[in-house]
């Protein structure tokens, strides 16, 4: 490492080993880095970006501070020790990620982290890094299909939801809350932000929304889902939010009178669906996604599948259920014979994409 006057302010340029896109390194650069004086170009002495950085620095005469990988000294753990001895003491960070490579990803974490400024760059269809005999390409043939565009921002995390089955609800909501947050940023990308923008976003939910605390921590776990799961990244500390007021409201409770005239007034199959709620403490929606194979007459018993939380259990069924509950099986049993009648059958899940193939072998 060359003997470097302490004064002058670092920046650490990085990204992904596959990024050969010099003009817009330039162009990036030179929008940042404008101003009196040099700077110190940090450098993982990698291909790609790091690379890059470094012929950048040379063109304009600034110092090269190159931290090459101690694979012998640290082994596996060379990437991340690498990214923080690179990250330590910099003014400025700009990575060229192409939204994939882990060790950029880590980098950036670690420079939101120590409060370094970020600036994220990413470039969709990196060009290789050029060979020394290039060899021309020919040009594609017009049947040639074209390469599936990159995924959206909001479809990576539904993505990211539905690997982990969270339930529809928590999905949504999940992608109403970036979807959110990226538009009260006047659209920049989430690489681009970290803790200060996601602390502003909480404090104007709480202050100018006027939301509940309840809805504001939400807003927080979707935002933290967003980096952690969806871009790889960590926003750094959050700290500072004024959180949204908590008000303590006392429950209306109904006495058993109250419950019984509420209960006769409702018909069915409303009334069959409330008394499971009240009587065996069923949610909504396990209520309504209860299916026929999970009631069990002589036991007097529901079985509740993928509950809250992805759990299963066990709970009575009342006794009082039981003649509702028996018609509305007859009632069941009549819609499911007419639709085996009609041919139309649905099938939960992924045992619907089964189906053509058990035609198939039928045949």
């Amino acid at each position: 490492m060359p003997n470097i006057p302490p004064a002058l302010p670092r920046v650490l340029i990085a990204g992904s080993r596959a990024f050969a896109d010099y003009p817009l390194l330039c162009a990036t650069l030179d929008r940042l880095l404008a101003g009196p004086g040099p700077w110190v170009v940090v450098s993982g002495a990698a291909g790609g970006a790091d690379r890059l950085g470094e012929r950048y620095a040379a063109a304009r005469g600034w110092a090269v501070e190159r931290h090459a990988p101690d694979w012998d000294r640290h082994g596996r753990a060379v990437g991340p020790i690498r990214n923080r001895e690179m990250v330590s003491g910099c003014a400025r960070a700009v990575f060229f990620w192409d939204g994939h490579s882990p060790g950029t990803a880590d980098a950036i974490a670690r420079a939101r982290k120590a409060g370094v400024p970020v600036e994220v760059v990413r470039y969709a269809d990196p060009t290789p890094p050029p060979n020394p005999a290039p060899i021309a390409a020919a040009p594609p043939s017009a049947g040639a299909p074209l390469p599936p565009p990159a995924p959206r921002l909001l479809d990576r995390v539904r993505d990211a939801c539905r690997v982990r089955h969270y339930s529809i609800r928590t999905e949504r909501a999940y992608a109403d809350w970036v979807r959110r947050f990226v538009l009260f940023h006047d659209t920049r990308h989430p690489d681009t932000m970290g803790a200060a923008e996601v602390t502003t976003f909480l404090t104007h939910l709480a202050v100018d929304g006027d939301v509940s605390a309840s809805t504001q921590n939400q807003a927080f776990s979707a935002l933290l889902f967003l980096y952690r799961h969806v871009l790889g990244a960590d926003p750094g500390k959050i700290a500072g939010v004024v959180r949204a007021a908590r008000r303590r409201a006392e429950p209306v409770v109904l006495t058993r009178p109250e419950v019984t005239a509420v209960l006769l007034k409702l018909p069915d199959p409303y009334r069959l669906k409330c008394e499971l709620m009240f009587g065996s403490g069923l949610r909504l929606l396990e209520v309504l996604r209860l299916r026929v194979k999970d009631i069990d007459l002589d036991r007097a018993e529901i079985t509740v599948r993928m509950g809250k939380g992805g759990k299963d259990r066990r709970t009575m069924l009342p006794e009082a259920v039981r003649p509702r509950m028996l018609l509305q099986l007859e009632e069941v049993r009549r819609v499911h014979e007419a639709d085996l009648a009609a041919g139309r059958v649905w099938l939960p899940e992924a045992l619907a994409r089964k189906l053509p193939h058990a035609a198939a072998e039928s045949k």
